[in-house]
């Protein structure tokens, strides 16, 4: 909050401005809206390429099954690494509406890291939710997991990965699209709503990307259904995600012009 240096500037970290007289620019990617300027009481300078580069994360081990995870080998799996509290009660009924629309779909979330996060409200909350739709057998709430090594590769064994709103991911979503899972987000005004869109156009996708709930539903109900999208998008974000999402030389140079 000191004025330490003559100019200082923030990084997307918790995707809003910070308020402060004192940081004079906000560094953020060309995912931010049109009116994205009045968003911030710093000046907003657009990074092409999301304005940043992701570090590839830990190699999932091979060879691991959905088994081992309590997920089914005959369903469509959803899957969900955002932690719980991005996954907010008004989104509840997206979640249950999508098991009610896609019956061959699953879905697995994983929203505490740590045992001593473990929050039983929530858990309690979302499977309460299920049961009175007649669709908690599908809804899986996943305990923390072991080992770090052990979050790619239960994304390595799912279909389609599901972004939070209005809150969405970064790490969720690129450690998702790095082991080549389809993303379903959606979009909205705020670059927090948005980053889930921009990692995908970034590679050229426009599938999956929603407007609103109703579509958000729509695209999950599409992925459940058409095996030869989830294959076609799965592949197009195997040849491009590490290419263009987890390229540091190619955003290094923007960066150090502004």
């Amino acid at each position: 909050a000191m004025q330490l240096a003559p100019l200082q500037a923030v990084l997307v970290g918790h995707g809003v401005t910070t308020g402060l007289p004192t940081v004079q620019y906000y560094l953020s990617g060309d995912f931010e809206s049109q009116e994205a300027d009045a968003h911030y009481r710093e000046k907003l300078i657009r990074l092409p390429r999301l304005g940043a580069a992701q570090f590839a994360p830990f190699e999932p081990e091979e060879g691991r099954t959905r088994k081992e995870f309590g997920l089914p080998d005959d369903k469509v799996v959803f899957v969900s690494c955002a932690n719980g509290i991005m996954h907010g009660p008004a989104r509840d009924h997206v979640l249950v509406e999508i098991l009610k629309q896609a019956p061959n779909a699953y879905i697995a979330l994983k929203p505490f890291m740590l045992s001593a996060l473990v929050d039983m409200h929530f858990v309690d909350r979302v499977m309460r939710l299920a049961q009175k739709a007649g669709v908690a057998d599908r809804l899986r709430i996943l305990p923390p997991l072991p080992k770090n090594t052990d979050l790619l590769a239960l994304l390595r064994v799912c279909d389609v990965n599901l972004d939070t709103y209005p809150y969405g991911g970064w790490t969720t979503n690129m450690d998702a699209l790095y082991v080549g899972l389809p993303v379903v987000t959606q979009e909205g005004d705020l670059a927090r709503t948005r980053w889930g869109a921009g990692m995908l156009r970034a590679m050229g996708i426009q599938e999956g990307i929603a407007r609103n709930e109703d579509e958000y539903v729509a695209w999950a109900v599409r992925y459940a259904n058409d095996a030869e999208l989830r294959s076609r998008i799965r592949a197009q974000v195997e040849v491009k995600a590490k290419e263009i999402l987890f390229d540091a030389s190619g955003t290094q140079k923007e960066y150090e012009e502004v």
